[in-house]
């Protein structure tokens, strides 16, 4: 809308893996919207990255000794909460706290940081590692880590990346993708409280199986 939104509109060239964004000056101000996190933008970044073996992911994402790891959910399930208490009790590095980038380069997941961030404050990193592990968060009683089956992982995954309802071709790509990453990296489900235990409880359960 006016005064909103200052993109006139964005060409999206594939072949060359760039995105031309016209901007319309008369709309920008100090109540614009950041074009990196507009939506015009974010579509059309997906639409590059769809074709270089990679999507989006709303997760909270965190290097630990050299690895990365998800920690992916439904708004309101902890994902800034973990990205604070991971900054609050570890050394480890947060990439985000609210969407972050998987690509499969050279047949290895990889973790990228975004700009892109949740309502903890400025919390990301331009970084990116080899994905180790996804956990799926909730908020629960005590610190549960619970194994979770590749047909259930996939049903998860795909409420928590970013569709491509308008292109049948690139949700094509999105799906086996998914199915892909769910048979090759461990994914379990974590019910924790928002405290220094839940961070402990993560470390103990990496070492068991890194």
């Amino acid at each position: 809308p006016d005064g909103i939104c200052p993109i006139s509109y964005m060409l999206l060239d594939k072949k060359e893996k760039t995105i031309l964004c016209y901007i319309n000056v008369k709309n920008v101000s100090a109540k614009s919207v950041n074009i990196l996190e507009s939506t015009p933008f974010m579509i059309c970044f997906m639409m590059l990255l769809i074709d270089m073996n990679g999507f989006l992911i709303h997760t909270s994402a965190i290097e630990i000794s050299e690895y990365g790891f998800c920690f992916s959910g439904k708004s309101g399930s902890g994902k800034s909460t973990i990205s604070r208490l991971f900054l609050t009790f570890s050394p480890y590095t947060v990439l985000t706290d609210e969407t972050a980038i998987i690509r499969k380069i050279n047949e290895q997941w990889v973790l990228f940081g975004t700009h892109w961030k949740g309502s903890g404050g400025d919390i990301y990193s331009n970084k990116s590692c080899e994905l180790k592990g996804i956990y799926f968060i909730y908020h629960g009683q005590d610190n549960q880590i619970i194994p979770v089956e590749k047909k259930e992982a996939l049903e998860i995954m795909v409420t928590q990346v970013f569709p491509f309802f308008w292109d049948q071709n690139s949700m094509l790509k999105l799906f086996t993708m998914l199915k892909k990453l769910t048979d090759d990296i461990k994914i379990q489900k974590y019910y924790f409280l928002p405290q220094k235990t839940a961070i402990e409880k993560v470390k103990r359960d990496i070492k068991l199986w890194t």
